[in-house]
């Protein structure tokens, strides 16, 4: 059985305008609002666009650029909400499997 904390992984690092970053795998979900759209929608990481906006904790922020890398290691956090912020913009904890 390979070892969880070994397997190499796709992950997506999105950088804002103002330089905050937050990096996930593939298949991780995060909330994400649309240029065009008034609402809030929930994407894999990997369906993410320049289009989208990534929400803060008290706005949304434009991405300047999407990175795509593969790294050895990762974990999936667990919360009571399935929510959570990471450098105070707001992910999921559920992953698409």
């Amino acid at each position: 059985m390979e070892n969880f904390f070994s397997l190499i992984a796709e992950f997506y690092t999105f950088i804002t305008i103002e330089g905050q970053t937050v990096s996930l795998t593939e298949t991780h979900y995060i909330v994400v609002a649309s240029n065009n759209e008034k609402r809030m929608n929930i994407k894999p990481a990997s369906s993410v666009t320049l289009a989208d906006q990534l929400i803060m904790a008290n706005r949304s922020i434009s991405l300047q650029r999407i990175v795509i890398s593969k790294r050895i290691g990762y974990h999936s956090t667990i919360t009571l909400s399935g929510y959570l912020l990471v450098n105070n913009i707001s992910t999921s904890a559920y992953v698409n499997l």
